[in-house]
This record gives structure tokens, sequence and C-alpha cells, in this order.
């Protein structure tokens, strides 16, 4: 865990580095919020969940800094034939994290650098049509989660971004990683 926190810190501090140095480009707006598409990816052999979504809310507490808030959900269900039997495969996953953004504003478009921790909760379940009989189990674990994107104004308060995360998440002594990536769109609140 040290030596990812290390990476993701040490990535963090070269982007605010660089947004501190271009003072004379735009700043970044009081507030953003954002919702989109999201794609991800468990482990190198995990499952794909291409049924997601993403929604954050960034308030500006410096010209290239913001603080984050974000919430996610992905989706997965599929069918599986054992002989004549069906049996129907559910899972779902959100997360709940808050951290930081540093971006580097360039014109009307923006680089961003983010570092959030928080809680990643996995539910599985499984049922058999036609009967009564299910399982369920869930499970909430420590994640954190580094992350980077691009941000392209497209009409005075609207944007569009895109965007890939790595989110280390440690559950109950192990660990394991997912990979995201977001489509969406920004609306800004004020200094654009």
């Amino acid at each position: 865990m040290n030596r990812v926190f290390t990476k993701m810190l040490l990535g963090a501090l070269v982007t605010l580095a660089t947004a501190s140095v271009a003072s004379a480009q735009t700043a970044t707006p009081k507030a953003e919020l954002s919702a989109g598409y999201q794609f991800q990816k468990f482990s190198e052999d995990g499952p794909n969940i291409g049924k997601g979504w993403y929604a954050d809310i960034a308030g500006g507490v410096a010209k290239n800094v913001s603080l984050v808030g974000q919430v996610t959900g992905g989706y997965k269900s599929e069918s599986l034939s054992f002989g004549s039997s069906t049996t129907s495969v559910s899972m779902n996953v959100h997360s709940f994290m808050g951290g930081v953004r540093f971006n580097s504003p360039e014109g009307k478009s923006s680089f961003f650098v983010q570092l959030l921790a928080g809680a990643v909760r996995i539910g599985a379940g499984t049922s058999v049509p036609g009967t009564s009989a299910s399982v369920s189990d869930s499970d909430t674990a420590k994640a954190i989660l580094g992350g980077i994107g691009f941000t392209g104004q497209v009409a005075k308060n609207l944007s569009v971004r895109i965007g890939g995360d790595y989110v280390r998440v440690f559950p109950d002594g192990d660990s394991g990683f997912i990979l995201r990536a977001q489509a969406g769109l920004v609306y800004a609140f004020g200094g654009r």
C-alpha cells in the first residue's frame, strides 16, 4: 500500500507544481458537478463491468486545487446454464470517495490528477428463476484512488470529461485493484 500511495502522491505533487507555474491561465471553477458513464475492470482475471455510472462534485479551494466527493456504481448480470437448469448471477459495485483534484488549465481545457480515499462495496447474488431460492452477500473495503483526466469546455459552463482511475481495494488483509474509464458532462459554477 505504501508504494502505491507514494507513487500517487508524487504524481499529484508534480501536477500541482505544473499547475501553479501556469498562473496566467484560467482558474479552477468555484464548483463543478459531473456525471456520466463508467466502465470497470477488476484485477487481471476479474470481470468487466460495462454498465456503470459516476457522479462527483468538486469545490475549488485554491486556484488549481479542488476538494472532490465522488460516488460510482456498476452492475453486471448473467444467466448460467447447468444441464437443464438456469441460474441468474448478478454483481454490483459502489464506491464512496473523497479527496483532492489538482488541475492544470490550458485555455478552455484542463488536465487533472486526483487522489481520493474511501470505501468500495461489492455485492453479489444468485437466484434460480421460477423459484424463491436465492443467495446474496456483500462486503465493504477501504480503498484509495489515483486518477487522471481531461476536461474540455463546449459551452460557457458546460464541458465534457474523460478520465481513468486506478483503485486499490483492501478487503480483510488482502488487496486487489479496479481499473476504471469514464466519460461524462461537467457543469461549472463560477470561475470560467
